[in-house]
């Protein structure tokens, strides 16, 4: 009895690793480890922030309140974009990338824009991989970006009005709905190196999937002004991100045996 029992639980605890084998986290506590992808100076990237200091309560996947501070377009009146990468790690088969944002923008800031990608390479661009973007307050056409490598593809592109975002972001610090600022959301990109596609989530709700573009590599975390204005006051516009997990998803067939075990060991006890 005891070691029937004992199988079953090692079938159980087996299950759960391979629904959520975690490859890699990070709170953002430190830069070891990490690197910057910029187009241009005028961009900051400040690990290990204390954002309560600002009033931000703690996001909603994690312990605490450091994390990962952004900016773009701080001075230079052009525009500029900024991806944190880890250096040494890269990723391969299924797998998901789920990290926290949030960004502030005064009113009188210019559109910024905050999210993230999967298929990242040194060196080739801070949109380089799959990469969906959002906008800080919607005042612009194309308020959810796609791109693949760098190029946009403005067919994926959504609206802060359109039916999807409006219902699942409700706006935030009098920004309206389908806008990201002054509020936390949770961002997944789930990868399938094999079909070559990338999946982006927003609080639970697929946004969009970018297709035809090799995923396997880095997993970014991207902010960046698309346009030349600057934010009045110019420290009233940033974005953070906190609590980055990387997981593996299994292959069916593999959950599929896990599952067959199980029900076998049930028969066989029955």
């Amino acid at each position: 009895m005891k070691l029937r029992l004992s199988c079953l639980v090692a079938l159980l605890a087996s299950l759960s690793f391979s629904q959520g084998q975690v490859l890699f986290s990070s709170g953002f506590d430190t830069d070891l480890g990490f690197g910057s992808e910029l187009n241009s100076a005028d961009n900051e990237v400040t690990f290990g922030y204390d954002y309560s200091a600002d009033g931000i309560a703690a996001a909603p996947n994690g312990v605490g309140t450091v994390g990962l501070k952004l900016r773009s377009n701080i001075s230079g009146g052009a525009a500029t974009g900024v991806a944190v990468h880890a250096t040494n790690a890269s990723f391969t088969g299924q797998y998901r990338a789920s990290f926290d944002i949030y960004t502030s923008n005064v009113a009188n800031g210019s559109t910024e824009f905050i999210g993230g990608g999967v298929g990242f390479s040194v060196g080739a661009g801070y949109l380089d991989g799959a990469v969906m973007i959002g906008s800080t307050d919607g005042d612009t056409a194309r308020a959810f970006r796609f791109y693949a490598d760098g190029v946009e593809d403005t067919g994926l592109a959504l609206n802060n009005t359109d039916a999807l975002p409006s219902s699942v972001i409700p706006g935030a610090g009098g920004n309206a709905a389908g806008t990201l600022s002054f509020a936390w959301h949770t961002m997944d990109i789930v990868a399938d190196t094999d079909a070559m596609t990338a999946r982006f989530l927003l609080n639970g709700s697929e946004f969009g999937m970018v297709s035809g573009v090799d995923v396997s590599g880095g997993v970014s975390l991207v902010y960046a002004d698309l346009f030349s204005s600057i934010a009045t006051p110019t420290d009233g516009a940033f974005g953070l991100v906190d609590n980055l997990t990387v997981t593996q998803i299994p292959e069916p067939s593999s959950v599929a045996l896990l599952m067959l075990g199980i029900g076998l060991f049930v028969r066989r006890r029955r």
